[in-house]
């Protein structure tokens, strides 16, 4: 059996019609024209959504194109590569066990702690910083700095946790022996059935 074929098609450069050009160009100038109306940070955001819309539209473009190209290997000469039949010798063994990391598990209460700590702490320092920089007397800014400051606690003490909690189980078990492996996926596939 012949090894498989390295050679993919290249990436095509990018093609677009008369029309997307004449587009681009009238959003362009209607952009532009914003700038002696709008104040110059709106104007900044505008443009930098303009971009963000842009650069997704390419990536999905590229992305698909390569997903493409690479799914159909060529030979050296550009040919296709007619698909191969399916080994029937390959077995469980020949891979690797699976993991737990797609085992769908509650996140529990000690996430729920520490995320509830990290927004009331957000909370706190946001709703103090404000009453320290603008005095007692602007209510609406401290309550706009707690409730920014709590959401963004709220939401960094969840991702590192979460984060660090699947990665100390990812290493827990990749440190484990093979025969403790086995015995889980033993109890995984219990558990399925």
């Amino acid at each position: 059996m012949s090894p498989p074929s390295d050679y993919r098609r290249p990436l095509r450069p990018p093609q677009f019609t008369l029309r997307a050009l004449i587009l681009l160009v009238t959003l362009l100038a209607v952009l532009f024209s914003l700038v002696n109306v709008l104040h110059p940070i709106v104007m900044a955001g505008l443009i930098l959504l303009v971009l963000l819309i842009a650069a997704h539209v390419a990536g999905n473009v590229i992305g698909t194109r390569l997903r493409e190209v690479g799914d159909r290997p060529v030979t050296k000469d550009g040919r296709e590569i007619p698909p191969r039949r399916f080994n029937p010798a390959v077995d469980r063994a020949s891979f690797a066990p699976p993991t737990d990391l797609a085992r769908k598990i509650s996140l529990g209460l000690p996430l729920l702690l520490v995320t509830t700590t990290g927004a009331l702490a957000g909370g706190f320092a946001g709703g103090t910083w404000a009453w320290l920089a603008t005095g007692a007397d602007q209510w609406l800014s401290i309550a706009i700095g707690a409730i920014a400051f709590g959401f963004l606690g709220g939401f960094g003490s969840f991702a590192a946790f979460s984060f660090t909690q699947v990665l100390l189980g990812a290493w827990w078990q990749a440190s484990r022996s093979a025969s403790n492996l086995a015995s889980s996926q033993r109890d995984a596939r219990r558990e399925a059935e």
